[in-house]
């Protein structure tokens, strides 16, 4: 039962954490693709963006990020070297950092894409900075084998 939690929020947090960025990832996946069925049902190619964003981003970067938290710190390191407090900042941070970035491109020019949109491009590329900070830690802090 030591091994469950640990001063971080420790391995059982990080698969809740894995598993609802696979749930999130899911939606988003399920969406993009309904958008893109929409676009090609009315021949309308006006979302592209989103589509691509919520399909790429949304759908498979956010998979990738949920078999990470979920595969990476048992196989490839210590489970309890990653901090889930850090993992669940930049979960929040991906997913604030995306929908403002969809929701951004779907407003005006003078404001979407060239003013919203770059900002929440930001915050996701900070969430990619920082993910690749916290699934690091598992390899940081490995122990050499006996």
């Amino acid at each position: 039962m030591g091994e469950r939690v640990d001063e971080g929020g420790g391995p059982v947090q990080l698969q809740r954490i894995g598993r609802r960025y696979l749930r999130v990832s899911l939606f988003y996946l399920s969406a993009g693709s309904l958008l893109g069925l929409g676009m090609l049902a009315w021949g309308n190619d006006n979302f592209q963006f989103v589509h691509t964003h919520m399909v790429i981003v949304g759908g498979l970067l956010f998979a990738v990020y949920g078999f990470g938290l979920l595969v990476v710190p048992c196989r490839f390191g210590q489970p309890g070297a990653i901090h889930a407090g850090w993992a669940q900042g930049q979960f929040f941070l991906a997913n604030l950092g995306l929908a403002g970035m969809l929701a951004g491109s779907l407003m005006p020019v003078g404001y979407g894409l060239d003013r919203i949109a770059l900002l929440f491009a930001a915050v996701l590329s900070l969430s990619v900075v920082l993910y690749a900070w916290v699934i690091g830690a598992a390899f940081r802090d490995r122990v050499p084998p006996v």
